[in-house]
């Protein structure tokens, strides 16, 4: 694979969302839909393109884990950029396990 086939697979660092003000005015929006992994808040941006904004807590597990669900979220965003509508900021976070006394907790 080529430089520049990789620089196609990534996600721009303009559709990405980075500063705590975006991510609070996305979240405050309370528009929002859960799954049985996932919650995705969303809000119009006023631009032509969506950006992605991902939180990911250290209780989902170690850096691998947490890298790795950024990969895999971020990848899902890229390729399905098409089918969601233009000028909106998501925020993407993992439904945490829930913590059972005396019992470890898994990853989702």
């Amino acid at each position: 694979m080529s430089e520049f086939d990789r620089m196609n697979e990534t996600l721009p660092r303009s559709m990405r969302l980075f500063h705590d003000r975006d991510f609070a005015r996305v979240i405050r929006s309370r528009h929002s839909t859960a799954g049985q992994s996932l919650v995705i808040y969303g809000v119009p941006n006023g631009s032509d393109f969506s950006r992605l904004g991902l939180s990911v807590s250290r209780r989902l597990g170690s850096a691998v884990v947490r890298n790795r669900f950024k990969r895999l979220v971020r990848e899902a965003f890229r390729r399905s950029r098409a089918e969601l509508p233009a000028g909106w900021d998501w925020v993407v976070l993992p439904k945490l396990p829930k913590k059972v006394k005396g019992k470890p907790t898994s990853p989702p």
